[in-house]
């Protein structure tokens, strides 16, 4: 959900980025019933944040995780 910057809104929980860790942690917290804000200043579509481009694995360098070992090294 994207809050309008004129909504007033009461959270518990206020993570800065949406990086792996910080979405990690925010799952975290709103598994524990917390209300859950998680600031990202990219905004485009494209915004190229590792969360995005992962498809929920990790993987290194925008490659895909599923190419052979020797070849991800």
């Amino acid at each position: 959900m994207v809050l309008a910057m004129t909504e007033r809104k009461t959270f518990d929980v206020t993570l800065v980025g949406a990086g792996i860790a910080g979405m990690v942690a925010a799952v975290c917290a709103a598994e524990l019933g917390l209300r859950v804000a998680v600031l990202e200043k990219g905004e485009a579509r494209e915004y190229p944040c590792n969360t995005r481009y992962s498809g929920g694995i990790i993987h290194v360098a925008y490659h895909s995780a599923k190419l052979p070992a020797d070849e991800l090294l």
